[in-house]
């Protein structure tokens, strides 16, 4: 009887047993975490800083007519999405995609009570259009490269140094 060695059959079960460990190390060690990065980089992008940069950028380019020299953010008008209340809403409802920078300056701006100060009102907005323009860079999408470096929405390029 023409037997074939051990080795013959045994050979071929380590081979495809090594190849499917090799696949799921790949799998759990390397593919899925980019996956779940980019998904929170994405929901952090939808669910926070898109909703915040757009009442901002929309607040911006409405007081940049009246005030060009003077970034600020608040209530503006009869525009009831454009309101302090708004902002807080959006950033409130969401604060757990915030980096620990916008938490920090977010903070801040809560704690003022009434009239938003200048240099608040500037670092949550630079805070918001920079972090807004890197979860951009991060997904390969279009972004402004000079808001990112600066924080500086265009409407007040000129204030760029």
């Amino acid at each position: 009887m023409n037997q074939n060695p051990i080795w013959l059959i045994v050979l071929p079960v380590i081979i495809s047993s090594g190849v499917s460990v090799i696949i799921f190390m790949a799998l759990n060690f390397f593919i899925e975490p980019r996956k779940e990065k980019r998904e929170m980089l994405e929901k952090r992008l939808h669910m926070l800083y898109a909703p915040a940069y757009g009442v901002i950028i929309a607040g911006v380019e409405l007081i940049c007519k009246d005030f060009p020299d003077r970034m600020m953010i608040g209530s503006y008008g009869e525009h009831l999405f454009l309101t302090r209340r708004k902002i807080e809403e959006i950033v409130y409802n969401n604060i757990s995609y915030a980096s620990t920078n916008l938490i920090e300056v977010w903070s801040k701006y809560v704690a003022s009570r009434g009239a938003v100060e200048k240099d608040i009102s500037v670092n949550i907005i630079m805070t918001v259009v920079s972090e807004y323009n890197a979860i951009r860079k991060k997904l390969k999408l279009p972004f402004n490269e000079a808001e990112l470096r600066t924080g500086i929405p265009e409407s007040y390029a000129h204030l760029r140094k």
